[in-house]
């Protein structure tokens, strides 16, 4: 990605990368593996209710934090977790299970509502998974509508193209998105 062409796609990663690494620097602060199992179960409740506002970006950074590799390798914290916390902890990591199926498909969803509704659906995408696909797509060169078409320059690749508008679609509806968060009382 080059920043001097993609300036809001490069402060969106940044962005979800400082996240990611004030969440994984606040649970190694404490000392105690109490401190830092009471601290998981916050962030894995701050995670919860990312999902439940439909903001997969900040969900998949909590995610990002509580699965890289200096917090998954806390073994003792994992464990002194609540039984709670930790079934929250696996239905979160179920979103990118199987090449992000359960992410994909509520996406579907919501995509499917927002044209329902004239675009007044509120989610905001996960950014990483959308590069990966678009990438996907980009490299799909040999993806052929039939298996006989000899010259594929004579052809438009209608698969990419509806795998695109997919894509493209889902993104029209979340700058549609309105999100109003109320403060804390």
């Amino acid at each position: 990605m080059k920043p001097e062409t993609s300036p809001v796609l490069k402060g969106v990663v940044a962005l979800s990368n400082r996240i990611t690494r004030l969440i994984m620097m606040e649970i190694l602060k404490y000392p105690d593996v109490q401190g830092r199992a009471g601290i998981m179960e916050h962030i894995l409740r701050v995670g919860e209710e990312l999902q439940s506002m439909q903001n997969f970006e900040g969900m998949f950074s909590v995610m990002g934090a509580l699965t890289g590799g200096p917090i998954a390798r806390l073994n003792q914290t994992m464990n002194a977790m609540s039984p709670e916390a930790k079934s929250v902890m696996a239905r979160l990591k179920n979103y990118t299970a199987n090449n992000f199926k359960r992410y994909r498909r509520e996406v579907a969803e919501l995509v499917q509502q927002g044209q329902e509704a004239q675009g007044k659906v509120n989610f905001l995408l996960f950014s990483a998974c959308t590069f990966r696909d678009l990438v996907y797509i980009e490299e799909l060169q040999n993806m052929r509508d039939s298996e006989n078409s000899e010259d594929e320059a004579q052809y438009i690749n209608w698969k990419k193209m509806e795998l695109l508008y997919d894509i493209l679609n889902g993104h029209t509806i979340v700058q549609d998105s309105n999100f109003n968060v109320l403060p804390n009382e």
